[in-house]
């Protein structure tokens, strides 16, 4: 089986990849949990030795808890817009230090009804992606099935295109947005751009006026991705923190992190290097200080690089307005 044969398969069965994903993120931190992170390294390197550094990711840091295997219940009627919750925040929980629940789709769809905006999470969201695991790697024909499925249920869930479609993560925004756009027919692609596609930023700002800062944090740093720098609202997530915070900036030299998807999992050095030049400011923040991004691999990617946690700007935004 050739390469684009077996990245058409992995497509074609990624419910069962999502979920094989979710059980090996779930064991790495029970063993870490039992003996140490080192412990875990020591054994990828094993396997990344064996198989290939370009498939199996390497553990250069405390791995997160797995997302939880059941998404939160929403209802479609009344919803203000349908939530698709990239399949990284279906695999990826938050970070170990952290307690595993609530995950972040419960966290959204807890904030955006406290908001008076309900979020509906359609029951087939599973299996489904915005096509980049295919498109960073150049397998046409994997991302040309997936784009095609998420294409056709984008349409669905948006009651041809009536309802918006929310996404909690900056490159699967920008991923269906303009990525899948190539791999789809005329009649597919005039589809899509009748479906209003919202990335979490731009979706909070529009909640923030509805809902009440209780409690606000000293300082919070600022990762903004690729991503967000793509899609125009990196200024918006900054805004986002200073409303939630008495500090809030974007660390001096900030640039791409070096995690490009899941390039900083399979090479760690990708991603020190590419943070080489704010790390010391990050590292010399204060205890009391919040770092927030608004893409898990991202994330994933400055915990290891800096040792501090980031998490999505949604946990901060979803605490400070909690009423008790």
């Amino acid at each position: 089986m050739s390469a684009e044969e077996a990245a058409l398969d992995v497509a074609r069965n990624w419910a069962e990849v999502e979920k094989l994903a979710r059980r090996g993120v779930r064991a790495a931190d029970v063993v870490q949990t039992i003996a140490s992170p080192h412990l875990l390294e020591a054994l990828t390197d094993v396997a990344r030795s064996v198989v290939s550094k370009d498939l199996v990711p390497t553990v250069a840091g405390p791995m997160p808890h797995a997302a939880p295997a059941d998404l939160p219940a929403t209802r479609r009627a009344g919803a203000a817009a349908a939530y698709f919750p990239a399949c990284i925040n279906r695999i990826f929980g938050r970070d170990n230090t952290k307690p595993a629940s609530p995950a972040l789709p419960e966290v959204f769809v807890a904030l955006s009804e406290r908001a008076g905006k309900p979020l509906w999470i359609p029951d087939d969201v599973t299996g489904l992606c915005c096509s980049t695991p295919w498109s960073s790697k150049g397998y046409k024909r994997g991302q040309t099935w997936i784009s095609e499925q998420i294409s056709d249920a984008l349409w669905r869930w948006s009651d041809g295109g009536k309802l918006p479609v929310v996404v909690d993560a900056a490159s699967c925004t920008l991923g269906l947005k303009d990525d899948i756009l190539e791999h789809l027919d005329d009649e597919r692609k005039d589809r899509l751009k009748r479906i209003s596609i919202v990335d979490s930023i731009a979706w909070c700002k529009d909640l923030r006026p509805s809902l009440s800062i209780r409690k606000t944090i000293p300082k919070i740093l600022v990762h903004p991705t690729c991503s967000t720098t793509h899609l125009g609202l990196s200024e918006t997530l900054l805004e986002i923190a200073g409303a939630l915070a008495d500090s809030a900036e974007i660390p001096l030299g900030t640039t791409c992190c070096g995690t490009a998807g899941d390039r900083g999992l399979l090479h760690p050095e990708l991603v020190h290097s590419a943070t080489r030049d704010t790390v010391v400011q990050i590292q010399s923040s204060g205890d009391d200080t919040c770092f927030i991004s608004a893409n898990r691999t991202c994330e994933l990617g400055m915990r290891l690089t800096t040792g501090k946690v980031y998490e999505s700007f949604i946990y901060a935004l979803e605490e400070a307005t909690r009423l008790a």
